[in-house]
């Protein structure tokens, strides 16, 4: 980005336009990260300003998603594995992707009910849903915006698929 907050480059935080102290921004953090070979999935943009990446179809948000977001999920609020199950996983999908009022699940072997759980960044289950073929929608406007996880499950406790989406 490049403004008043944060500085492509370089630049300084003023208080009352006199300088306090000097601030480095997106291009010289994404650099950094580079040179301490640190895995940086860190959008840098010119000029870029701030904004709500998650409304509205924003050019950055498949990349907010697939990205950055994963890897802050991934590395820091999820550093150290609990299970083995791929999270890339392709046997569910979920549409429409962002969604802002219900999203359905798309399992292609499914036969029988199952139980969607869905997760909130710190792990916390936000919500439970018992969906079948016929009735596979979830309700989603009553949850807040932001990026979630769904985990189907069988009764048995199979886990049929994990998927992550984005509440707008």
């Amino acid at each position: 980005t490049e403004d008043d907050v944060v500085p492509y480059g370089e630049g300084f935080i003023k208080l009352l336009e006199i300088p306090i102290f000097k601030v480095y921004g997106s291009s010289l953090v994404h650099q950094k990260a580079i040179e301490q070979n640190i895995h940086s999935s860190f959008i840098s943009v010119e000029g870029g300003g701030h904004g709500d990446f998650l409304k509205d179809g924003s050019p950055w948000l498949d990349s907010m998603i697939n990205t950055t977001l994963k890897d802050f999920y991934d590395y820091v609020l999820c550093p150290e594995k609990t299970s083995s199950y791929d999270v890339s996983d392709n046997s569910i999908s979920l549409a429409p992707n962002p969604a802002s009022d219900y999203i359905e699940v798309l399992y292609s072997d499914f036969n029988n009910n199952a139980d969607a759980l869905v997760y909130g960044l710190t792990g916390k289950l936000v919500k439970t849903q018992n969906i079948s073929p016929k009735n596979n929608r979830i309700q989603i406007s009553d949850i807040p915006i932001g990026l979630y996880t769904l985990k189907l499950i069988r009764p048995d406790g199979t886990i049929l698929g994990i998927k992550r989406f984005v509440k707008q």
